[in-house]
């Protein structure tokens, strides 16, 4: 191998200063593994080598990295913790308010309803043959601080699974890749199937 490192490289590159070009270093044996043929035990073994020495490497960036973090983490979990506290009882605020204004847009609905009623039994009694005309309910009522409108949006519930297109349905690959890796051999409009998968573990 063309690059030798020490434990005392990484603290130096990761924690106190770049004295050494790691990167340069690692593309270095990355370049020589690209390059590396594996046709005899020795060049199996030497390649088992880099990997092994590959993932120690990666292990000890990895607790370098998440040591260093862990302050600066540390402060963000407590701006994020204290954030939540503050911003709790807001949303709580923001959805009571919302219910009760969307409560009294109902009730305006409803008295207005009321009164269409009201005046077409009257027109009724009366004998008239005019419709009867309401003004519109408001779209908007303008509160202090906020304006309370109405809008019309497109929602969908599934009232029947078997006429939705295939376009619109997803395949649960979790479920099942644990069901199958429990035990399940015969699932409908799915094969299932056995292919050879090389792993390295380290030591």
């Amino acid at each position: 191998m063309t690059a030798q490192l020490t434990s005392n490289e990484v603290d130096e590159f990761l924690v106190e200063s770049n004295k050494v070009d790691l990167k340069k270093k690692f593309q270095e044996i990355a370049d020589y593994t690209q390059k590396l043929t594996v046709l005899t035990e020795d060049q199996f073994r030497q390649c088992t080598f880099l990997y092994s020495e590959s993932k120690d490497w990666e292990k000890r960036i990895e607790f370098l990295r998440k040591e260093a973090n862990t302050p600066d983490q540390d402060r963000i979990n407590a701006r994020n913790d204290k954030a939540k506290e503050l911003l709790t009882p807001l949303k709580l605020i923001q959805s009571i308010t919302k219910g009760k204004c969307e409560e009294y847009q109902h009730n305006l609905e409803k008295a207005r309803k009321a009164l269409e009623d009201q005046m077409r039994k009257a027109i009724d009694l009366l004998g008239i043959e005019e419709a009867v005309c309401m003004p519109p309910a408001e779209k908007s009522v303008r509160g202090d601080g906020a304006i309370m409108f109405t809008r019309t949006v497109r929602k969908f519930r599934t009232v029947d699974l078997s006429k939705i297109p295939l376009k619109y349905l997803q395949v649960n690959e979790e479920a099942l890749n644990r069901d199958i890796k429990l035990g399940v051999a015969e699932i409908p409009g799915i094969e299932i199937y056995e292919e050879q998968v090389t792993q390295l573990r380290s030591r």
